[in-house]
């Protein structure tokens, strides 16, 4: 088993690779001291991408939170389908929001938004992100941010340009939300 510090620095020269995708050094630049992500108290990026903050942080050895900090179309959380939440709905003790596709509802708990909103929200094409983002523990749209929490083994072969990759579908995902008319929608536009 690999203990905390070397789970923490394989996090960490993963992000100082990443930094390097998200901002490719132009000859002007001074070079990057890998040292100096090592003194950091957490694994953390924070960074620009297509003219956003963008956040990565692992918060723990194989779950990467990504951020975008923008203006989402909705508040809802949406994460995995679990033994618990499967039971609670049964009981009609749970706030799941069902849209109505059997294959999503089975696999996707989302909660926060309205029955109306989620159905329009979570169109084909926004299922369909949904699915690319996979596997991932939740993924939320908040007041000035849309992230999500991914499972991202770097052991087993999780790189830095999956995450990149990662980052640009959740921008895809929040073009794709961006477009829907949400008429309950608590957040303006």
């Amino acid at each position: 088993m690999p203990s905390r510090v070397t789970e923490n620095l394989l996090a960490r020269r993963f992000l100082l690779s990443l930094n390097m995708l998200l901002n490719p050094r132009r000859p002007e630049d001074p070079p990057v001291d890998p040292a100096a992500f090592d003194r950091l108290p957490r694994a953390r990026l924070v960074g620009e991408w297509r003219n956003m903050v963008c956040e990565f942080e692992f918060m723990a050895p194989d779950e990467l939170r990504i951020a975008l900090k923008l203006l989402p179309a909705a508040h809802l959380h949406l994460s995995r389908e679990g033994r618990t939440s499967r039971f609670l709905g049964r009981l009609g003790l749970s706030r799941e929001v069902q849209i109505g596709e059997k294959e999503f509802d089975e696999r996707y708990l989302i909660q926060h938004i309205s029955r109306k909103d989620a159905r329009a929200l979570f169109n084909p094409r926004v299922r369909q992100l949904v699915d690319a983002l996979e596997p991932f523990f939740n993924l939320e749209m908040l007041a000035k941010e849309l992230r999500i929490l991914k499972y991202a083994p770097l052991r087993e072969g999780y790189e830095p340009a999956s995450a990149l990759h990662d980052l640009e579908t959740l921008f895809e995902l929040h073009l794709a939300t961006r477009s829907v008319d949400l008429p309950d929608a608590g957040l303006k536009r």
